[in-house]
């Protein structure tokens, strides 16, 4: 484990000595379960990849790219992130292939692609989301991906999608805008990827997301702009595309979005633009019928560029229309395509009066289409008919364009001709739709209207006709309305309106009968001729004539609806002198059909009397029907004539006994009809009188016709002759129907009629008596008030007149005078009222005293309070002294009367409270509800009498009423609403008063009447009402028991007889009465609980069966139960057997109803049955919940959840109480416990933590919360998607602990700790896991302390929960609180040592993650605990007698410091440790004490505080550390303390120094180990580099030997690097001044050690350069003085690599400080070394030389000051005889070194060619020597400008060509060829002179050198671009 020790002290090791550790293991996320094993290390997947990703290559060999990508770690200089997506894109559809599988487990292992690319990862996956693969995918991705391009889009979709369904995918999709933003830019990138990879696959994505965003959209109401643009972005992207499925894709998504978003003009232009490229790929079906989609919803589009979409789609079009006759869908496209088209053009027609002057070639071509496919393809009558009308409107606008106009003139031709084309195919094919279209009067002739072909035009008479039909106004409007007037002569407004239309009237008239059918529908014929018939009265029979021709032929009879009609008026015409309408009748068609017309016309023209002959056959054929005809038809009534040859026909045909068969109610309605239209007229002579019955009627028929014509009107003598032969007055109905017209006929001028007519009343009725009752029944019945103060008065005259008075007022229950003529006092007229006293008040002359009379007083006493308010009565009557006999005579008389008098008299009966007068009343109601009339009189009683009723109800004619009532089913209006008789009554009766003193036997008939009359009606006001009587429990049982048919319920057979579902409906109602009527009953009042055993009796029949349905009865019982249990005391329940009761039957409803409902009622009802037997009711009870988590929980009710959190709280205490002894009610509890647990899946997340809070909560918190809670880690521990569920699980527990107090959820956390920490048996057995632990594998008790670790770190981590924490540390039980976290501090650390502690036999992998998991709960601990409640806890630690907690405590101080914001009182810890430091006998103890010094010291506010920890690690105590990690922990505290101890550290300065220095200087590298001695020295390094920052001036005496200490480590392995450190921080804090004073000393003491040496004159260097250009010539002296002895080191040592690498380190030193001076004031310092050193031996030459060449290496081309004397001083050493061969070296370097940043141009040409001779006499020395000669020469070369010494080097080597030493012509032949290069075709100037020499040396005796020159000359042919061979020729 890696402690915060052993963290600190690796942070103390430099990289470089840190060690490399192979992990040869890999971890997860695993994708599947071979990627698992054990053995399976990086090595092997590796391998597995390798062998898969060949499999893929043989599937697609596209793979075989990315093997140097996944196995040899090598990108072809491609990112890595576009190497792994197109991997991932390729992948994709082969996921459910085991080699992709290892691909991508390697991937996410590797490359953590689930990590830095979850999105691509994840969308490659997706189309597996009901796959294994898929689960584990998405749980491998990180909850915060941290590649992730999207923010929080996983977190969401993790949260609301997973596990995924494709419901859940679209409702994301929906919500989440981000998301489906994702899965468009995705689909988008892999669209781009098809480009590079056509072979890949996409079908799976490309259906996944057609899916996904069509369900998305199907989910919203709407598409936002933001979603339309995402969508729109991946539409035009697929359009584009070349693979089919992304295309097909596109189309789809188009398809799906075009009907329901109108894109604006510019998105339709891109969508367009999109589309054409995928109609050149491909002009399918498909894009045929999306662009007709297209064309159909978008208003926006270009339509000149969608026509030439269209006809680029030609091909499509003529595929469909070939597949006609093969595919029957295909008709249907063809319409809709061209309907589409022409909808094109209509965008291309001119405006109404425009002209059509040119036309474009498009629009010819999709005529032509248009015209080709409609002949071949059968149309809709909606295509035909809009093609029709637009290939009529450009026929239209081309022939009212002059020709002159026409532009292009065989363009505009061709249009026209495919016009006429297309109209001629609608013609012949949809004639219907042809009739139809819309043509004017200008071009109508264009088209022939009734005949064969296009090409015969139509007659003259024809196109006019047909004009006046299509255009006039009035001929449409007669066509349309029948006229229900006759205009006369005088009307001139119509005269003149067919006069202006006469014209066209005439065209019409004049064409075939025939041609007018075919023009005009049946109805508008008929009208037509009708309307024109009866409005040209003034024309001329001729013009008449057509009319009449028209309606009676052949033809036209056939399309004549009512043919009696067309009869009478056709008849009409015969009894007036018009011959030649009665000729054309005579002839006609219609004249031989009709009967009645036929015999007419039989009559010969010479009769002289032709009316009477007419009138004679018409009352022949007078009829029923005829007469019905005429009373239905408004237009009949207009003319006289037939009126008049009716009532003639009817008066003839009254004469015969056949007159029978005419119906009596018809000729009153024909009589009425006729008194009623009958007016005065100006030219009226008709007066009413007397008539003879048997009069001569030769020439009065005649007359009577010619006077009505003449007059205008009817005579009275022919009305009342024929109401005389009718004989019809006398009953009463009809009576009152002609009284009804006398009052119209006197207003209107015809009194004398009006007395005739009542006249003739009167003498049907001889006996006055009777025609008083007449007069009276009249009044009741009528409706007209004329009418009814008509009669009235003639009463008052009769009574006048006659000695009636007397027989008004008899007491006979037959008189109905009386209750008759007082419903007129109740009138809503005044008038009637007033005439009505007024003869009230005759009848009080009345002088005999009979019963009446007092209420006749009654009312003319009280007339003025009646009149001015009517509803008073009532109150009159209580005051007034009218006895209750009086009003029961009235009653009986209003009862028996006609007319139903009761109902106007109700309100005089009001007082009426006898038995008897109150049985006579429902006595009455019963009759008339037995008759179903008179409903209002009913719904009176009910509103009066109700009460009364009820009050004897037990009378049988008011129970008879109140049972009819009930059942009665007819309506009446109450405040405006229509209801049921039944419910009003049962409204008025639910009032618990009125039934107080019903008797039981009555309630309990009522009560059996109603179920049995529950079958019949509707039961709701029934329930109502017997709610609030006063029944017992023995009636329903006897019910129950009748109903049945069985006195013990409890043995009711399983299977009834027929008629079983009229026996449930009355135990329904009888159930629904019960559950009304219990909630009202007191509690204990009744022993309900005998209705106990036959409600489960009943139960137990409602659920016979394997499966019980969500039945309404099963719920009612259930509910009726629970109320019965509700309302029986406890101590009574007790007391009931077990044998009455039924919990099986219960746990049955519970466990097999799918009903919510029923399984709450049963919950309920279970938890009450366990006060009577709790150990039966715990038998049966531990079903359910076994049960109820695969059934009960998965219904997501409120209700349901709510219900089952009560049956916890009491089902669960009654089960524990059943249990004897302590152990077994654990037992059992936990036995519930585990149920509940193992169901916890089905919970939804919403009601988990209220339902296993309850339960825990009567379980008991203390005792079982912290076992819910593992045992719900444990359940999910190997569950599917175990990164899901745990995660879910993790959540519930959090908001679980958020229901319970702070100390209960500590608590718990604190016994999870203890437990876990404890491998019991108990504790295995409590969990279900196996007492004996695995020697091999993951025992699984281990693996539940990771699981529940696991939960303590989610815990402990989620922000309520500290919140909550934090809260309550500041309230009442803030001690407990912080007991509770002391002690769950104290147990983590326990468990952390316990877990670290594990045998070996425990998997590495397993223990790791334990442990690792346990020190993250500490560290969350001490997250959670505030800092000063901290320093308490661990202050108390500290003291503990446990190390390891003591150990623990300290570790994480650091920790808890750098979170905390204060560190105020943290000094408090510091004696604590001290004391540890120093005296705790364990080193990790004393380590971690003394690192925990070290941060406390640097928090330390007070410095004083320091001193003690300084006393007390001293050198002694220092010296007497003999473990080395002790001791490097202990100097890095005191380097640490003394480090911010300031001014108190000062006196251990001196001492502290020492130690160090003598410990570094004797430090005994052999006895410990290489990385203790590491720890040792970095240490005391440190602490010295701290000494030295922080008290610089209190070591000087000291500066030496750190100095030459530190110089001597840097170059040791072990303590090298910090002694790096340590140099660096001299430098920067030793001023130089100090410093260079020092230096030839320190130099001195060092010059036989190179390494130190150099990193002498590296620190003096460092040192100097801090200093300023102008300080460093202060010191200057100082410095030179130092670096002249420095740079001598070569000539005082032996030739070495050392000193060449000292020397180097000098010079690099020297340098560092001299070129900051500026280039002035460093050629003078340059010159007075090189002066000094040119004079010097050989070593004295190399150093200046190589001094040199590192100083124009640095210069480049500044150095030019220098390069004549590099040159001549090179020259003269290389001609001198006794120099070495290394100063040649040192001086061709320098050459070399020099001239590569600086030109040849200070030597004369005697010097250059001294120096080219020089150079070039090396060759003849070592061979090691001419590598870099070549190169001085070479650079030489490149630097010489003058072409002369240019020519003399290439010369003078060209000379050397002709060395005997074949070695040197080689050497002599690569420079040459390095000449070539360099000067390319310039060397052709000096080719000449080679040619001689190179020519020799191909005939050179070394075959080397000979194939060397040959290489040599092509190199020159190559570079020179041209061959050389006429050179050597």
């Amino acid at each position: 484990m890696a402690t915060s020790l052993a963290r600190q002290l690796a942070a103390l090791r430099t990289p470089a000595s840190a060690p490399v550790i192979q992990d040869t293991a890999y971890c997860g996320p695993f994708l599947f379960t071979e990627a698992n094993q054990d053995n399976c290390d990086f090595a092997s997947l590796q391998l597995n990849a390798g062998e898969s990703l060949s499999k893929l290559c043989e599937i697609d060999v596209v793979f075989a790219r990315f093997t140097r990508f996944l196995i040899e770690d090598r990108l072809d200089e491609r990112l890595d992130s576009e190497v792994i997506e197109e991997l991932l894109f390729l992948l994709s559809p082969y996921v459910l292939l085991r080699p992709a599988q290892w691909v991508l487990q390697l991937l996410i292992t590797k490359h953590k692609v689930h990590y830095k690319y979850p999105e691509i990862f994840f969308f490659s996956l997706l189309p597996y989301y009901d796959y294994d693969i898929y689960s584990q995918g998405v749980a491998a991705i990180e909850t915060v991906p941290g590649g992730a391009s999207y923010p929080n889009w996983f977190p969401k979709f993790k949260q609301s999608c997973f596990p995924t369904t494709k419901l859940s995918l679209y409702r994301h999709i929906a919500a989440d805008r981000g998301f489906l933003k994702l899965l468009s830019d995705l689909m988008l990138r892999l669209s781009k990827h098809v480009v590079a990879y056509p072979s890949l696959k996409v079908k799976r994505q490309s259906s996944l997301y057609v899916m996904a965003i069509l369900g998305a959209l199907e989910n919203r109401r709407d598409l936002g702009e933001e979603q339309a643009m995402y969508i729109l972005q991946v539409i035009l992207n697929s359009l584009k595309s070349n693979n089919n499925d992304i295309v097909s894709m596109g189309q789809i998504i188009l398809s799906y979005i075009l009907p329901r978003v109108t894109f604006k003009e510019k998105t339709m232009t891109k969508i367009s633009k999109s589309f054409k490229n995928c109609i050149k790929k491909s002009a399918s079906v498909e894009n045929l019928m999306l662009m007709v989609l297209m064309v159909r919803t978008q208003e926006n589009l270009n339509t000149e560029k969608t026509v030439k979409l269209m006809i680029s789609l030609e091909p499509a079009l003529n595929t469909c229309v070939n597949m006609l006759g093969e595919d029957e869908s295909v008709e249907g496209i063809i319409d809709n395509i061209i309907y589409t088209l022409a909808l094109l053009l209509k965008k291309t027609l001119p405006e109404e009066d425009e002209l059509y002057p040119s036309s474009t070639h498009e629009t010819v071509k999709i005529l032509s289409i248009v015209s080709g496919s409609a002949k071949k393809a059968p149309l809709s009558s909606e295509s035909a008919m809009f093609i029709g009308e637009i290939a009529y409107k450009l026929l239209r606008a081309i022939n009212r364009t002059p020709v002159e106009d026409i532009i292009d003139k065989p363009l505009v031709e061709q249009v026209k001709f495919s016009c006429e084309k297309i109209m001629k195919i609608i013609h012949e094919s949809y004639s219907a739709e042809y009739q139809r279209i819309e043509m004017d009067t200008d071009n109508v002739d264009m088209f022939f209207m009734g005949g064969d072909t296009l090409e015969n035009r139509p007659a003259e008479g024809l196109v006019s006709a047909k004009k006046a039909i299509m255009n006039n106004k009035l001929i449409g409007h007669f066509m349309e309305n029948l006229l229900n007037f006759r205009p006369g002569s005088a009307d001139r407004g119509v005269a003149k309106l067919v006069r202006k239309n006469r014209v066209d009237i005439s065209a019409v008239l004049k064409v075939e009968t025939g041609f007018l059918v075919e023009q005009i529908e049946k109805e508008g014929f008929e009208n037509l001729l009708l309307n024109l018939l009866v409005t040209l009265p003034s024309f001329p029979m001729k013009d008449k004539a057509p009319v009449v021709k028209h309606l009676c032929a052949e033809v036209g009879f056939k399309n004549i609806s009512n043919k009696i009609r067309l009869e009478l008026i056709l008849i009409s015409f015969f009894l007036k002198e018009m011959k030649i309408i009665q000729n054309v009748i005579r002839g006609s068609y219609f004249s031989r059909e009709s009967p009645l017309l036929s015999s007419v016309c039989a009559l010969s023209d010479d009769n002289p009397d032709m009316i009477e002959s007419v009138v004679e056959k018409v009352q022949i054929f007078l009829s029923n029907e005829v007469l019905t005809v005429f009373l239905q038809d408004a237009l009949l009534g207009n003319f006289l004539e037939i009126k008049v040859l009716l009532l003639l026909g009817l008066r003839a045909r009254l004469d015969y006994e056949d007159s029978l068969n005419l119906d009596k109610e018809i000729l009153v309605k024909f009589m009425l009809k006729i008194l009623k239209e009958t007016k005065k007229t100006e030219k009226d002579v008709f007066e009413a009188g007397n008539f003879k019955e048997n009069g001569k009627e030769s020439k009065e028929t005649q007359n009577l016709l010619s006077s009505a014509l003449n007059n205008g009107r009817i005579s009275d003598e022919l009305i009342l002759r024929v109401l005389h032969k009718m004989n019809f007055m006398s009953d009463i109905s009809t009576a009152q129907q002609f009284m009804e017209t006398l009052p119209v006929m006197i207003e209107n001028g015809f009194k004398e009629l009006a007395c005739s007519i009542e006249g003739l009343i009167k003498t049907s009725i001889p006996d006055e008596f009777e025609l008083l009752k007449l007069y009276l029944q009249v009044v009741k019945n009528s409706r007209m008030e004329k009418c009814k103060y008509l009669c009235l008065q003639r009463i008052g005259k009769l009574l006048e007149e006659n000695n009636y008075l007397a027989l008004m007022l008899q007491e006979q229950p037959e008189n109905c005078l009386p209750p008759l003529l007082l419903t007129q006092i109740f009138s809503c007229n005044d008038s009637i009222k007033k005439i009505a006293f007024s003869l009230l008040k005759l009848l009080m002359k009345v002088t005999d005293e009979t019963k009446l009379k007092p209420i006749i007083s009654f009312l003319c006493a009280h007339k003025t309070e009646i009149l001015s308010q009517e509803g008073n009565i009532a109150l009159l009557l209580k005051k007034s002294e009218v006895e209750e006999s009086s009003l029961i005579v009235l009653l009986e008389q209003a009862i028996l009367a006609p007319g139903n008098c009761v109902e106007g008299l109700i309100d005089l009966f009001t007082p009426l409270k006898s038995k008897n007068s109150v049985c006579r009343i429902a006595q009455f109601g019963s009759d008339l509800l037995s008759k179903g009339s008179c409903s209002s009189t009913v719904k009176l009683i009910i509103e009066r009498f109700v009460k009364r009723i009820i009050k004897y109800i037990s009378e049988k004619p008011c129970l008879q009423f109140f049972l009819e009532g009930t059942q009665s089913t007819q309506s009446i209006e109450v405040a405006g609403l229509q209801t049921r008789l039944s419910t009003l009554l049962l409204e008025k009766s639910t009032s618990a008063k009125l039934w107080q003193d019903t008797n039981a036997e009555t309630l309990e008939g009522m009560l059996k009447q109603f179920i049995a009359l529950s079958m019949e009606t509707q039961t709701f006001q029934l329930i109502q009402l017997l709610t609030n009587l006063k029944l017992t429990v023995s009636m329903f049982l006897t019910q129950l028991k009748n109903i049945w048919n069985h006195q013990d319920l409890a043995k009711i057979k399983v299977n009834e007889e027929t008629g079983e579902s009229g026996v449930w409906s009355q135990t329904l109602f009888l159930f629904e009465v019960l559950e009304s009527f219990l909630p009202k009953e007191q509690f204990g009042e009744q022993k309900w609980e005998l209705m106990i055993q036959p409600l489960f009796a009943l139960l137990r029949k409602s659920t016979e069966g394997e499966v019980i349905e969500s039945s309404y009865k099963l719920n009612l019982n259930l509910s009726i139960l629970l109320k019965v249990f509700n309302l029986t005391p406890d101590l009574r329940l007790k007391q009931l057997s077990s044998k009455d009761l039924e919990p099986e039957l219960l746990t049955n409803c519970i466990r097999k109803s799918s009903n919510p409902e029923t399984r709450q009622l049963a919950l309920r009802v279970l938890a009450r049955c366990a006060m009577t037997s709790p150990e039966f009711v715990l038998q049966n009870s531990m079903t359910i919940f076994t049960f109820m988590g695969s059934h009960l929980l998965r219904m997501d009710s409120k209700h349901s959840y709510k219900i089952a959190c009560e049956a916890i709280d009491v089902i669960v205490p009654a089960i524990q109480s059943a249990c004897s002894t302590q152990i077994q009610r654990q037992k059992t509890s936990l036995d519930i416990l585990n149920s509940f647990i193992n169901a916890e899946e089905d919970v939804p997340e919403h009601r988990y933590t209220e339902f296993i809070y309850r339960l825990v909560r009567a379980l008991g918190i203390d005792a079982y919360l912290w076992i819910s809670m593992v045992l719900s880690v444990k359940t999910r521990a190997k569950s599917k998607n175990r990164s899901y569920q745990t995660e879910l699980t993790h959540r519930r527990q959090t908001d679980l602990l958020g229901r319970v107090t702070v100390s209960e959820g500590l608590g718990s956390l604190l016994r999870i700790m203890v437990n876990m920490r404890t491998d019991a048996p108990q504790l295995r057995q409590m969990f279900g896991v196996a007492i004996d632990r695995k020697e091999i594998g993951n025992d699984d008790w281990d693996v539940l302390r990771l699981s529940a670790l696991l939960l303590l770190t989610h815990v402990f981590s989620t922000g309520t929960f500290i919140s909550k924490i934090g809260k309550e540390l500041l309230g009442e039980e803030k001690e407990k609180i912080q007991e509770l976290l002391h002690l769950i501090m104290e147990s983590s650390i326990l468990s952390l040592e316990s877990y670290e502690s594990f045998p070996s036999t425990v998997p590495n992998k397993l223990k790791t993650s334990i442990t690792s998991q346990a020190e993250r709960v500490l560290e969350l601990i001490l997250a959670l605990v505030p800092f000063q409640l901290y320093l308490k806890i661990v202050g108390q630690l500290l003291d503990s007698q446990n190390s390891v907690i003591r150990k623990r405590a300290m570790e994480v101080i650091k920790t808890k410091m750098e979170e905390a914001e204060s560190t105020s009182g943290v000094s408090t810890l510091l004696a604590p440790l001290v004391k540890l430091a120093v005296k705790e006998d364990k080193p990790q103890n004393q380590q971690i004490a003394l690192l925990g010094i070290r941060q406390i010291c640097k928090q330390v506010e007070d410095t004083s505080l320091l001193r003690v920890p300084l006393e007390h690690l001293n050198p002694s105590f220092l010296t007497s550390i003999k473990n080395p990690s002790v001791l490097g922990a202990a100097v890095l505290a005191l380097s640490d303390i003394i480090s911010v101890a300031g001014i108190v550290g000062v006196p251990f300065v001196t001492g502290i120094t020492s130690w160090l220095l003598n410990s570094l200087e004797t430090l005994n590298e052999s006895s410990e180990e290489e990385k203790d001695i590491r720890i040792v020295y970095s240490s005391l390094l440190v602490g010295l580099q701290k000494v030295l920052e922080n008290f610089g001036g209190f070591i000087n005496p000291f500066l030496d030997r750190v100095i030459m200490l530190t110089c001597k480590l840097i170059n040791h392995p072990l303590a090298g690097p910090r002694a790096s450190v340590l140099m660096t921080s001299i430098g920067e804090n030793i001023s130089p001044h100090i410093l260079l004073s020092r230096a030839k000393i320190l130099l001195e003491k060092l010059w036989n050690e190179p390494e130190p040496v150099a990193n002498l004159a590296g620190l003096i260097a460092c040192n100097s350069k801090k200093l300023e250009r102008g300080q460093l010539s202060s010191v200057s002296k100082q410095f030179m003085e130092f670096f002249t002895v420095a740079l001598t080191y070569r000539t005082k040592q032996k030739p070495s690599e050392q000193t060449e690498k000292t020397e180097a380190e000098i010079i690099s030193s020297f340098l560092t400080v001299t070129l900051r001076l500026c280039l002035e004031d460093f050629k003078p310092v340059f010159q007075q070394f090189i002066n000094k050193q040119k004079l010097g031996d050989d070593a004295t030459l190399i150093t200046m030389f190589n001094l040199i060449e590192r100083v124009g290496a640095r210069l480049k081309n500044l150095f030019g000051f220098g390069v004549e004397f590099v040159l001549t001083e090179g020259t003269s050493i290389i001609r001198s005889q006794n120099r070495s061969t290394n100063v040649v070296a040192a001086v061709l370097g320098c050459i070399t070194t020099v001239l590569s940043y600086n030109r040849v141009s200070c030597l004369s040409q005697t010097q250059f060619e001294e120096l080219v001779a020089a150079l070039i006499s090396v060759y003849q020395e070592d061979d090691d020597l001419h590598q870099k000669l070549e190169e001085s020469i070479v650079v030489l070369s490149a630097a010489t400008d003058d072409d002369t010494n240019w020519k003399h080097l290439n010369f003078t080597v060209l000379m050397s060509l002709r060395d005997p030493e074949a070695s040197v012509r080689m050497k002599i032949i690569q420079l040459i060829r390095r000449f070539v290069t360099s000067r390319s075709d310039t060397y052709l100037v000096v080719l000449p002179d080679a040619v001689p020499f190179l020519s020799e040396i191909l005939e050179d005796d070394d075959q080397d050198v000979e194939n060397c020159c040959k290489e040599l000359i092509q190199h020159m042919e190559t570079t020179f671009g041209q061959n050389i061979e006429t050179y050597f020729m």
